[in-house]
């Protein structure tokens, strides 16, 4: 199985509940739904927070780098990718968008490694049960 290409699209999700923080108010939620295309029927999913419709375009540009770097590339091997990735992006710096762009492409291929194993990815990687503790960080409140 091979990498083929990735696709992305940027979305603007309305919030019931406005969420506010010590940088910003809003009452809508920008994401990045990435999919990692491959030469079999299986699409590697995920989704990052932009954080506002710019960035998520500028996340969208650096998907599009990625994919360049990752078309023709074994997915299974997540490793061999996030190093591949991590070298492309280490002139771009270490943080911000391009680790939102990194991240997202790594969900995703984990997302193919566990359809490919045919099991929920947390139960691959050893589960303790079937329900986990949520948690929310970096300042924000619902308003």
């Amino acid at each position: 199985m091979k990498i083929t290409g990735i696709r992305s699209r940027a979305v603007s999700v309305p919030l019931e509940t406005p969420i506010v923080s010590a940088i910003r108010q809003t009452d809508r939620v920008e994401l990045v739904v990435i999919e990692v295309l491959t030469d079999s029927e299986l699409v590697g999913q995920s989704y990052v927070q932009a954080f506002g419709i710019q960035p998520a375009r500028a996340i969208q540009a650096l998907l599009d780098y990625l994919a360049v770097l990752l078309t023709g590339e074994n997915p299974m091997l997540t490793l061999r990718a996030y190093q591949l990735m991590e070298r492309a992006i280490n002139l771009l710096g270490r943080g911000g968008l391009a680790t939102f762009a990194l991240s997202g492409v790594d969900c995703a291929l984990w997302d193919i490694v566990g359809k490919v194993a045919g099991m929920p990815l947390a139960a691959m990687l050893g589960a303790a049960g079937d329900r986990c503790a949520a948690y929310q960080s970096g300042g924000l409140w619902l308003h």
